[in-house]
Protein backbone atom coordinates (compact mmCIF):
# COMPACT_ATOMS: atom_id res chain seq x y z
CA UNK A 1 0.00 0.00 0.00
CA UNK A 2 1.49 3.01 -1.26
CA UNK A 3 0.72 6.42 0.12
CA UNK A 4 -1.44 5.83 2.59
CA UNK A 5 -1.96 8.52 4.90
CA UNK A 6 -3.48 8.60 8.39
CA UNK A 7 -5.12 10.90 10.47
CA UNK A 8 -5.32 11.02 14.35
CA UNK A 9 -8.10 13.09 15.83
CA UNK A 10 -7.93 14.59 19.28
CA UNK A 11 -10.76 15.10 21.80
CA UNK A 12 -10.84 18.77 23.17
CA UNK A 13 -10.06 18.25 26.97
CA UNK A 14 -11.65 21.45 29.15
CA UNK A 15 -9.53 22.50 31.88
CA UNK A 16 -10.31 22.12 35.40
CA UNK A 17 -9.48 25.69 37.04
CA UNK A 18 -7.39 25.02 40.21
CA UNK A 19 -9.05 25.25 43.46
CA UNK A 20 -7.90 27.75 46.36
CA UNK A 21 -6.44 25.26 48.89
CA UNK A 22 -7.12 26.58 52.24
CA UNK A 23 -4.37 25.91 54.39
CA UNK A 24 -5.01 23.78 57.90
CA UNK A 25 -4.36 25.20 61.01
CA UNK A 26 -1.25 22.96 61.77
CA UNK A 27 0.34 24.55 59.25
CA UNK A 28 0.02 27.77 59.84
CA UNK A 29 2.34 27.56 63.60
CA UNK A 30 5.29 26.99 61.71
CA UNK A 31 4.58 29.97 59.61
CA UNK A 32 4.33 32.26 62.48
CA UNK A 33 7.61 30.60 63.75
CA UNK A 34 8.86 31.33 60.52
CA UNK A 35 8.24 35.17 60.42
CA UNK A 36 9.09 35.34 63.92
CA UNK A 37 12.94 33.72 63.42
CA UNK A 38 12.56 36.16 60.06
CA UNK A 39 12.15 39.15 61.94
CA UNK A 40 15.34 37.87 64.47
CA UNK A 41 17.61 37.68 61.60
CA UNK A 42 16.98 41.11 60.18
CA UNK A 43 17.22 42.58 63.61
CA UNK A 44 20.79 40.68 63.37
CA UNK A 45 21.48 41.70 60.06
CA UNK A 46 20.81 45.44 60.84
CA UNK A 47 22.79 44.77 64.11
CA UNK A 48 25.72 43.43 61.77
CA UNK A 49 25.50 46.26 59.66
CA UNK A 50 25.75 48.83 61.74
CA UNK A 51 28.97 47.42 63.63
CA UNK A 52 30.28 47.51 60.17
CA UNK A 53 30.36 43.45 59.66
CA UNK A 54 30.49 42.31 56.09
CA UNK A 55 31.11 38.71 54.61
CA UNK A 56 32.03 35.94 56.84
CA UNK A 57 32.10 38.31 60.09
CA UNK A 58 28.72 39.18 59.26
CA UNK A 59 27.67 35.97 59.28
CA UNK A 60 29.10 34.46 62.19
CA UNK A 61 28.04 37.54 64.10
CA UNK A 62 24.42 37.18 62.22
CA UNK A 63 24.47 33.15 63.37
CA UNK A 64 25.44 33.92 67.01
CA UNK A 65 22.64 36.78 67.47
CA UNK A 66 19.98 33.97 66.04
CA UNK A 67 21.15 31.63 68.90
CA UNK A 68 21.14 34.47 71.57
CA UNK A 69 25.21 34.41 72.13
CA UNK A 70 25.67 37.94 70.92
Amino acid sequence: MIGVATSVAFAPVALAPMAATAQPAAEAAPKLANKAAAAKVLECSKEARAKGLHGKPSQKFVLKCEKGQM
